[in-house]
């Protein structure tokens, strides 16, 4: 299956991160298997977005996240389309 990047969800969670139960999509690996399935062109490797979202999810998660982490959580996330 192929998902549509929505631009207008992304900047709602970029906006708003903390709104956002950040740890269901963390820790829910099995229930968004096909996360990759977004071409999300936000997020690319050391750019801007790839720094704010790993500084945000290193401070919440209290770990040092990588970028496959990142992606595969922000992509869970717009997955839901919530």
């Amino acid at each position: 299956m192929s998902y549509q990047f929505d631009n207008a969800i992304y900047q709602y969670a970029k906006n708003n991160p903390d709104k956002i139960n950040w740890k269901v999509f963390a820790e829910g690996i099995e229930d968004f298997p096909d996360y990759h399935d977004i071409a999300n062109p936000r997020l690319i490797k050391y750019s801007t977005e790839h720094q704010f979202w790993q500084k945000y999810f290193n401070n919440l998660f209290g770990k040092r996240c990588t970028f496959p982490y990142i992606v595969r959580v922000v992509n869970s996330f717009l997955i839901t389309g919530q």
